[in-house]
């Protein structure tokens, strides 16, 4: 039986200090961007203009991701699930997450802005209910750099 070589030896062996390659990633042959840590000002500022963002909660015991728009009102996240009873019902008074993020041109994260907190309610109105989450709770990255490893 002819004996097996890796990828990266030679006739007379591996070669020294080479390591095999990591199966299953692929690089695009640029630097993986790292993710710098954002201060709470730094957060605040990235919500600040409003958007879309999403909202995890549970609704009978069951997770949900609620896609939501938002504003900022002082330091605080307000938004609405939207029309609905149950939806609402799954958040009010609630420990809730609110995410929200915004990709590049190339597909790839910017930034990402966490809150955890309870969601209290603010308003009712035609367009269904409206919370209000604290910001006492919030963590936030954004990108340096470009690139990518997938697998």
């Amino acid at each position: 039986m002819p004996s097996q070589r890796c990828c990266n030896a030679s006739a007379a062996g591996p070669t020294p200090g080479a390591t095999a390659p990591r199966v299953g990633l692929v690089t695009t042959g640029t630097p993986t961007p790292t993710r710098q840590t954002l201060t709470r000002a730094g957060c605040l500022a990235l919500l600040a203009p409003g958007g879309h963002g999403r909202v995890a909660a549970t609704m009978r015991a069951v997770p949900v991701i609620i896609p939501v728009a938002f504003n900022v009102f002082g330091e605080d996240v307000v938004f609405g699930p939207g029309p609905g009873d149950d939806l609402s019902r799954a958040i009010e008074n609630s420990v809730v997450a609110f995410e929200a993020d915004h990709l590049g041109d190339d597909g790839r994260g910017d930034w990402g802005v966490h809150v955890t907190g309870v969601a209290r309610t603010l308003t009712g109105g035609e367009d269904g209910h409206r919370f209000r989450l604290s910001s006492e709770i919030i963590t936030g990255w954004h990108a340096i750099g470009a690139g990518s490893v997938s697998g």
